[in-house]
């Protein structure tokens, strides 16, 4: 998660530190507050209640809000990369018509990514691994919750797909095939906390909130804050990650309904605020993701202070070494669009007969 919202432009050797702390360390703790039973988030007690306490069932908060929170610091302390959000002249900025315009005088460089076919077999992939992710976190390969779950993770994820294309039709008047990527990845996200705590209606509609909402609208606010964030990140990991986790404080079903096979061990949250509850589970997750937020927040600060002030040549590579690609200046390789070469020996072709042209 950290990986894709600090690319193209962290040292090395201070991204693996970095990661070995927030792994070994960070996780670990939040890990420990949600999810162990001695835990004071998963105490029953919370707010006088003797039944209420956190619900995180496969981690919006614990992993996905986490690394988010984590990769936020990170591109913070480093900064944008170079020439992505580029000063416009009066005179240029004159010349766009007022759907190009913005409120603020700046250009947004694309910097597109290395290979959209990639990115897509990648995000498919992860689907497909998604469900290993929520439906194992049962840790009873024969538990009766396992097919509840596997639905609610494919219809957020589907849900998510389809946000995110009316999105792009709303925004852009046409689909845009990364933004589909992040929306699918968003609809996981949204699912991870809530998946077996839902009934399939409400999660489609917090797929869809997630990858069709959350991930557009926080990826245009880093944008307006001018926070670079090359993979988006995130708006899926963390914007996705904090509102799966309120999400089971509104749609819960609760474990006196008629899914309530879907409750690992027969227990969960109580019935949601928009499912008859009152909003107590509500604040309880609210408190628990703000917390896990806050200590994530001021952890990672300290941590990529202290390597910005120690670590030789601090935390980010030189503008020279990011022009010129890591893969090259950090490892002495380059790595190359597989249909670079191709491209290449096309346009020699063309080069060629427009030369072969002109002399007839």
């Amino acid at each position: 998660i950290v990986s894709g919202a600090v690319a193209e432009r962290m040292r090395f050797l201070s991204f693996l530190i970095f990661s070995f702390l927030l792994v070994g360390f960070l996780y670990p703790i939040t890990g420990h507050w949600a999810w162990s039973e001695s835990g004071w988030l998963t105490r029953e007690g919370l707010l006088g209640s003797e039944k209420l306490k956190f619900w995180d069932f496969a981690g919006s908060t614990v992993v996905h809000t986490v690394g988010g929170a984590a990769g936020l610091m990170g591109t913070i302390a480093l900064g944008a990369r170079a020439d992505k959000y580029r000063k416009i002249k009066p005179a240029e900025l004159s010349r766009l018509n007022p759907r190009e315009k913005t409120k603020f005088d700046k250009k947004i460089e694309p910097l597109n990514g290395h290979n959209t076919t990639l990115a897509t077999l990648g995000c498919l992939i992860l689907w497909l691994g998604w469900f290993g992710f929520n439906a194992g976190s049962t840790l009873d390969a024969t538990s009766p919750a396992i097919p509840h779950i596997v639905l609610t993770t494919t219809l957020a994820a589907a849900a998510g797909a389809i946000g995110s294309i009316i999105f792009c039709f709303v925004r852009y008047g046409k689909p845009n095939l990364t933004f589909i990527i992040n929306g699918i990845l968003g609809g996981l996200v949204s699912m991870t906390a809530p998946c077996a705590y839902v009934n399939l209606p409400d999660a489609a509609l917090i797929g869809a909130v997630g990858g069709g909402i959350l991930v557009p609208l926080v990826t245009e606010l880093l944008d307006w804050w001018e926070i670079d964030d090359p993979v988006g990140a995130i708006p899926v990991h963390f914007g996705c990650g904090l509102w799966g986790t309120l999400a089971v404080g509104l749609f819960s079903i609760g474990p006196e309904s008629g899914l309530a096979w879907a409750y690992t061990l027969g227990e969960g949250p109580a019935p949601g605020f928009l499912r008859g509850g009152n909003p107590s589970q509500l604040i309880v997750q609210g408190l628990g993701a703000a917390t896990v937020i806050i200590f994530i927040i001021l952890s990672s600060r300290a941590i990529l202070y202290v390597l910005a002030h120690v670590m030789p040549g601090g935390i980010r590579v030189s503008v020279d070494e990011e022009i010129e690609g890591l893969d090259k200046s950090t490892f002495e390789d380059k790595v190359q669009d597989v249909y670079q070469d191709q491209i290449d020996r096309l346009r020699k072709k063309l080069e060629d007969l427009e030369k072969i042209s002109k002399n007839n």
